[in-house]
């Protein structure tokens, strides 16, 4: 009764990681169904060992993100200037209330200059549509089962992105 959420996956490729995890799929075609590459970027040999687990095991793969450009979008426009069809992939509900997230949030947008990234406003909500996204990924996808749950460090730091964003859905405990 296991289940490993990843955010190197959106969920829009749910159905190419339900064919994976049940053996319908080899690696050079799993890698180009999911656009491993263009999504990710990271080289796969650093998440093979864990991906070909899954699929030996048939455990249960959840893609636990949005589409990338969502979150890029957001960042530089605002939610505003996301069409419909892109606004259909945001979660339910965006928290973007908890002072310790942005001030952390806030130190690492200005430790960086990004290009067309100017709006700190746009950047915490960007942020917080990002996590909300993944803790609604895992509160959805839960069920009766255990999570491991993939994601960067950044995302879990202090627990207020996906971990408390998660709890506050499901109750689940967590560590």
């Amino acid at each position: 009764n296991i289940a490993v959420g990843m955010e190197m996956f959106d969920h829009t490729y749910q159905q190419v990681l339900n064919l994976w995890s049940a053996g319908e799929l080899d690696q050079a075609e799993f890698l180009k169904k999911v656009h491993w590459y263009a999504n990710w970027k990271f080289d796969f040999v650093l998440y093979k060992d864990i991906i070909d687990f899954i699929k030996k095991s048939n455990i249960r793969l959840v893609g636990m993100n949005l589409p990338p450009h969502i979150p890029r979008k957001i960042a530089i426009g605002g939610i505003d200037s996301l069409s419909n069809d892109e606004k259909k992939h945001l979660p339910k509900k965006i928290d973007t209330s908890n002072a310790d997230h942005r001030a952390y949030v806030e130190k690492v947008f200005n430790q960086h200059n990004v290009k067309g990234i100017e709006s700190f406003e746009f950047f915490y909500t960007a942020q917080c549509v990002w996590e909300d996204t993944m803790a609604e990924s895992v509160a959805i996808s839960l069920k009766d089962d255990q999570m491991i749950v993939l994601t960067g460090n950044g995302h879990i730091i202090r627990k207020f992105g996906i971990p408390d964003r998660a709890f506050n859905r499901t109750g689940a405990s967590f560590r």
